[in-house]
């Protein structure tokens, strides 16, 4: 504490040449002044200090932050605008996902899944055949020699068993990592098709859902039903393309998965009017901004929602899949749709294949150890007089 003063005291002292030496030692007088300097400092210290933004702590009193700045603003960098040529790629048709993407396919045979992929892989202005390095186009099904759709696109690598998907992907990651390190990596677009039968299939999409961006990796897979879909897979998917379910049991999924419970009948509705439209999809893509309007579409090019249902939506949160927010809207409903009953069985336990998981049997040992009735004490005997 001697030592602050002193300090200060040597701070408000005034040099004079003229003064002796015996006038050197300070005088009780040249204290006074230094606590009076002391004290005006610190009196122009607080009449600098911004008291704005004070706040008051529990018992009312104020508060004081001596280390106030402006707010640390969270900005996103630039991105590319939908149909922006990327490196590799050439002209997207803006209704198309855009990259980076992770799109999943949903549907049964014959609702045109096929079809609407072949579209989307043709060589033809604003299609990914177009887009993308023909030789960056890799086909992954394991009834690829069997599909005469996709096999008329004849893309350069169509691969199929006994060579495994999860190959192709490290393959693919591989010449990526060498591309990345001299700054001429493109883009690939890699295409699984029919996941349901391909081995490890839901390990593979997790990986290229949490990593593939990165390697400049962008997936369509096509599966038949939304219950066979990985939890993990389900919850990082952003673009989803639905295609009629045959089964009311996925209906239910479809809707568990994107409505709510008060806006149920909106989504039902909505999700019927679409599909009654024969080989039309559902596409949801949850990357776009715009609000409801863009981010829910029937086909790529219309509006799933008319004004009047995106009016009954707006005063519900909705959610992506399993509870992640899709538009902080108002938070006045947080219930979601009860759980369909395939998957109370097998809440918490996943196959990779997605299906329900086999029932544990209980052995002989287990059937055998049974606990032991403690034996019945013998019943005191009442004397009677």
């Amino acid at each position: 504490m001697s030592e602050k003063r002193n300090r200060k005291q040597k701070k408000n002292r005034k040099f004079n040449p003229e003064a002796s030496s015996s006038e050197s030692e300070s005088s009780p007088n040249e204290y006074e002044d230094s606590d009076e300097a002391e004290e005006e400092e610190d009196s122009e210290d607080e009449e600098h200090i911004d008291t704005s933004n004070r706040s008051k702590d529990a018992n009312g009193e104020e508060e004081l932050f001596l280390h106030e700045d402006k707010p640390f603003e969270i900005i996103p960098p630039p991105q590319q605008p939908a149909g922006v040529k990327r490196k590799g790629t050439g002209y997207i048709n803006a209704n198309l996902p855009q990259p980076p993407f992770m799109v999943l396919m949903l549907g049964p045979r014959k609702t045109g899944k096929s079809v609407t992929l072949y579209n989307m892989l043709q060589n033809k202005k604003g299609a990914y055949g177009s887009a993308f390095i023909r030789s960056n186009i890799i086909l992954y099904s394991p009834t690829s020699a069997f599909d005469r759709t996709l096999e008329s696109l004849h893309l350069k690598w169509t691969y199929g068993p006994p060579t495994t998907a999860d190959q192709i992907v490290a393959h693919i990651k591989n010449e990526q990592g060498v591309f990345k390190a001299t700054n001429s990596m493109a883009d690939i677009l890699l295409v699984l098709e029919d996941i349901t039968n391909i081995p490890d299939a839901w390990t593979t999409m997790k990986d290229l859902a949490f990593t593939g961006r990165h390697f400049g990796i962008h997936t369509i897979a096509v599966a038949h039903k939304m219950s066979s879909v990985n939890r993990a897979v389900r919850t990082q998917t952003q673009q989803w393309m639905l295609f009629k379910p045959h089964e009311e049991s996925e209906v239910e999924w479809v809707l568990y998965t994107f409505a709510r419970r008060k806006t149920r009948d909106i989504f039902e509705a909505a999700f019927t009017r679409a599909w009654d439209i024969r080989y039309n999809f559902i596409y949801i893509d949850f990357e776009r901004g715009g609000g409801v309007y863009n981010i829910y579409r029937s086909g790529f090019n219309e509006p799933l929602f008319t004004p009047e249902e995106i009016a009954g939506l707006q005063n519900v949160r909705l959610y992506k899949p399993d509870g992640e927010v899709a538009l902080n809207e108002d938070r006045e409903d947080d219930e979601l749709l009860p759980e369909p009953k395939e998957n109370k069985k097998r809440k918490n336990e996943e196959t990779l294949t997605g299906a329900a998981p086999n029932k544990k049997v209980k052995t002989d040992s287990v059937v055998n150890k049974k606990k032991k009735k403690a034996p019945n004490k013998p019943q005191k005997r009442v004397h009677l007089h």
